[in-house]
């Protein structure tokens, strides 16, 4: 049976990325005719129109990782409040390339989707398409050396002085993904977690708290802090902890 539900299930994995790959450019060609008309418009107004493209974009997303795939979502802790919006702070553990998606599937029961932005890594900023588009809609970039301070706090103060329609900013505290096979980073995590004066951790790696201090420091308007802890399953293969979560493109590593 896993011989036969294996490709069946890589097949129909694949037309997420490809639909999401699709149609990026027009979406990205539409947000920069926007932007140009930024300054004819008032920022209420570019909001507005800014949030529903990237709401529909971000939904899209959503409809093809969670509900064309059969991705059966379960939720574990507080109940999340879906009769109210809110100012969030999204922090997560981070073990597979559509982590970020996750936020989404959070995100969307609230009906915030249009609203969530992402703390990445300054390469990604690069990307095709992806990182310009994502640092047209306020998504905060951010370097691994920690050389940045003033230039850091001067992008929070942007970010929360642009979000006129509310905002979830998702950040992932250890800053890449979590796989066994990494030895060299998990010893570093290791003494960086002994420095601290803490015990080595054993499923995650050690955070990198700026951007969680920052946000703290400049979103005073902030509702809530959602700490969430993601763990992935395919229905039809044994658990196996330690792993990396499925790929974008669907291979999974078990």
């Amino acid at each position: 049976m896993t011989t036969l539900l294996m490709p069946l299930a890589s097949a129909r994995s694949l037309l997420p990325p490809f639909v999401i790959f699709g149609v990026t450019p027009h979406y990205y060609i539409s947000s920069t005719c926007l932007r140009l008309m930024k300054f004819a418009l008032p920022q209420d107004t570019y909001e507005k129109i800014d949030h529903m493209m990237y709401h529909s974009y971000q939904s899209l997303v959503t409809y093809f990782f969670e509900t064309y795939t059969g991705t059966k979502v379960y939720f574990y802790g507080e109940d999340l409040p879906t009769d109210t919006t809110e100012n969030v702070l999204y922090i997560c553990n981070h073990q597979s390339a559509i982590d970020w998606s996750l936020a989404n599937f959070v995100g969307i029961r609230q009906n915030s989707i249009g609203q969530i932005r992402y703390v990445m890594k300054e390469l990604l900023k690069y990307l095709p398409f992806f990182g310009p588009y994502f640092m047209q809609h306020g998504c905060i970039f951010v370097r691994r050396d920690g050389k940045q301070d003033t230039e850091l706090r001067r992008r929070w103060i942007r970010f929360h002085d642009d979000r006129v329609r509310g905002y979830w900013i998702v950040i992932f505290p250890e800053g890449t993904r979590y796989t066994s096979k990494k030895k060299a980073l998990i010893e570093k995590s290791e003494q960086a977690a002994l420095a601290a004066g803490y015990e080595p951790f054993q499923n995650v790696l050690f955070p990198r708290t700026k951007a969680f201090e920052l946000s703290l420091e400049y979103l005073g308007d902030l509702d809530a802090v959602y700490d969430l802890t993601i763990a992935f399953k395919i229905p039809w293969l044994p658990l196996k902890s330690k792993q990396l979560g499925p790929s974008l493109l669907g291979k999974i590593s078990i």
